[in-house]
């Protein structure tokens, strides 16, 4: 039993969609039955601001009534990790950064619009282009049935490459201020390109084996990814979408638009500190998948731990190789 499976523990967040919809305005169009219902746009213009709540769809809003009720749902989300059972369970990101946007309470997920600039994901794209081998999942972290499990659901068509962090720290930089997490905490920030129709099916970030004792590379007993970063390093003609299967909306799962330099956030695992069989487990409720696309996409994803990692074990052959000399 080392995955979360009940909502039970987790009550006290279905307040954070109790906003009633008589304080805020709504869209006339928001009922229809098109696809912009249960999709979650990450380009942060007046018309397609969206959050959604445990038991609720996208609430659309204008002006202040928007911006009013965002900063509801982030304080309801203060209160639910100091107060609530969260402060147990779930890192604590920064609620303050500019432009965050709470878009499921059921589970945790935040869009960041414009987390990174155009020159600084064309950048990206252009130091990891060299470096794409094909994706591969992580085998080392898996054992036994896990790994034969995970391979048999798991369908990963994309290339991706690794960027070490002496050359990326500027943007760690950003990403520690959005996480709330020193750049000690975080693995090497993965680059992902997927072409026409590839995908990456169904899947949870975190690790499935469970480590009572540590790691060589995370010691902190139980340790696992307790945060997930998603920033698109471009648009996309059309699909792509990053699609949270058990966050529901409207009864369809929460599908998020690529959107260049826009960030998804969300939680994996439990802490590993916390006094529950459920340290360190997966969350069930963040499976989630990468739909096909029409022409490119690429992301960038940056996992970041409890506790500091030891680099040097980072991979049975130590650190990942610098792309190239450029610092970003």
């Amino acid at each position: 039993m080392g995955v979360a499976r009940g909502a039970a523990a987790f009550e006290d967040i279905n307040c954070l969609s109790a906003v009633s919809a008589e304080e805020d305005s709504w869209d006339s169009d928001s009922a229809e039955g098109s696809s912009a219902s249960t999709t979650a746009s990450s380009s942060g213009g007046d018309s397609a601001r969206g959050f959604c709540g445990a038991n609720a769809g996208i609430v659309r809003t204008k002006g202040v009534g928007r911006q009013a009720h965002r900063c509801r749902l982030l304080e309801k989300y203060v209160h639910f990790m100091m107060h609530g059972s969260g402060r147990n369970r779930f890192w604590k990101i920064n609620h303050r950064w500019p432009g965050l946007q709470l878009i499921s309470t059921n589970p945790l997920i935040f869009l960041v619009p414009n987390l990174l600039s155009k020159e600084t994901c064309e950048a990206i794209i252009k130091k990891g282009t060299d470096g794409l081998r094909p994706s591969t999942m992580a085998r080392g972290r898996y054992q036994g049935r896990a790994l034969q499990q995970a391979f048999k659901e798991t369908v990963r068509d994309s290339f991706d490459c690794k960027m070490h962090w002496d050359e990326c720290r500027g943007i760690q930089q950003i990403l520690s201020g959005v996480l709330d997490m020193p750049v000690e905490n975080f693995e090497p920030p993965k680059v992902i390109r997927y072409q026409t129709g590839q995908q990456f099916e169904r899947h949870l970030d975190g690790f499935p084996t469970k480590q009572p004792r540590g790691s060589s590379y995370d010691p902190q007993p139980y340790g696992n990814r307790v945060v997930a970063a998603i920033v698109y390093l471009n648009d996309v003609e059309s699909g792509g979408e990053t699609v949270f299967t058990e966050a529901m909306v409207d009864g369809k799962p929460l599908a998020i638009t690529p959107k260049q330099g826009c960030g998804v956030i969300h939680f994996p695992c439990f802490l590993p500190s916390m006094d529950h069989w459920q340290r360190g487990a997966r969350d069930e409720r963040t499976y989630h998948r990468g739909a096909p696309a029409m022409g490119e996409k690429w992301i960038m994803t940056q996992f970041g731990h409890e506790g500091a990692l030891r680099r040097k074990f980072y991979s049975p052959t130590g650190e990942p190789p610098r792309l190239s000399a450029t610092n970003l």
